[in-house]
């Protein structure tokens, strides 16, 4: 439950998306279960995904450019 920063210094302005994963077994992706659903805690930009499934980019974007910009990202 502790927040964490991360900076991306000079980028082009424009639509991007965030999301972040805790990879709990250390094995370099993402697991998921029978069903495909992601079975270690993910965390996206923008709106909550429908339940099962990724989010889209267009639900999960936002616009970055020359000013900072903070983004929260939801937890799932």
């Amino acid at each position: 439950a502790k927040d964490h920063t991360f900076s991306f210094n000079s980028i082009e302005q424009g639509f991007y998306a965030v999301m972040v994963v805790h990879d709990v077994n250390s094995n370099g992706k993402v697991d998921r279960n029978a069903y495909g659903a992601p079975t270690e805690p993910l965390g996206v930009s923008g709106q909550l995904p429908v339940a099962g499934q990724l989010p889209s980019f267009n639900s999960s974007s936002f616009r970055a450019g020359a000013k900072p910009v903070r983004v929260n990202v939801l937890l799932f």
